[in-house]
């Protein structure tokens, strides 16, 4: 028997998260269940399984910027189906420019410092003049501001789209404290890693041990939030994340 997928074409926002969801039938519109592979111009994107006549599943857009790709959907079939295809377009809105005056940081960073204080967690997305900015953007855009700062610029920055890394790795034992200096080459070290793997770093090695990447967003944003328009502050107190989210 043959087996039939069901596919449309689908929108998505640049750098969201999103879902991607299609049908498989029989010939006779009798829903079916097996494993299929998702494909954006040849290349896997995803797998999952098709329950039921349904396949949904969650994934990540952090990494797809082209304006459209070619999507194919493979079912790999199952004991009463045969395989089969079906080919659609995935279309990328993109998002207009986001810029944030240092002042509107400054306050983000400070409601960041005590959302981890109280809650003990990263938040997933923080609110900056209406948009939700999710914290790997963040994390990029403190950089920036820090690279400014030192150089005495206030100027206004654009929210630039970087994907986040899936795991954030730190060996601090202990209490370090970092000067401004060092604070000035992890925001560079930041930048330039983050524009050659169009990804943040999951660490950052420094004189006093690696800083993972959930601590680097919490620490630039004590920097950014603690500074002032005349420059930074010269040095900051860096905990270890276990023990800043300790409960």
């Amino acid at each position: 028997m043959e087996s039939i997928v069901k596919l449309d074409d689908i929108t998505i926002k640049e750098w969201e998260n999103g879902v991607i969801e299609f049908e498989v039938t029989d010939e006779n519109n009798n829903p079916i269940s097996g494993d299929a592979a998702v494909k954006l111009n040849d290349s896997t994107f995803l797998k999952g399984k098709v329950v039921n006549g349904k396949f949904s599943e969650k994934c990540s857009f952090q990494e797809i910027h082209n304006e459209s790709y070619n999507i194919e959907v493979v079912f790999d079939g199952n004991e009463e189906c045969n395989a089969s295809r079906a080919y659609a377009k995935l279309y990328v809105k993109k998002i207009d420019p986001i810029i944030i005056s240092f002042h509107d940081l400054q306050n983000a960073g400070y409601r960041l410092v005590k959302w981890i204080n109280i809650n003990k967690r990263l938040p997933g997305k923080i609110s900056i003049n209406n948009h939700q900015i999710s914290i790997g953007h963040l994390l990029y855009i403190f950089s920036d501001a820090v690279i400014n700062l030192n150089n005495n610029i206030t100027d206004d920055l654009e929210l630039t789209g970087i994907a986040t890394p899936r795991v954030s790795s730190e060996n601090l034992k202990c209490n370090v404290i970092v000067s401004k200096e060092e604070i000035v080459e992890i925001s560079e070290a930041i930048i330039v890693y983050s524009k050659e793997n169009n990804e943040l770093p999951s660490t950052i090695e420094t004189s006093k041990g690696k800083i993972g990447f959930m601590n680097l967003l919490y620490t630039l944003a004590v920097v950014i939030a603690n500074s002032s328009s005349t420059g930074l502050l010269n040095n900051v107190n860096v905990r270890p994340w276990k023990e800043i989210v300790a409960k």
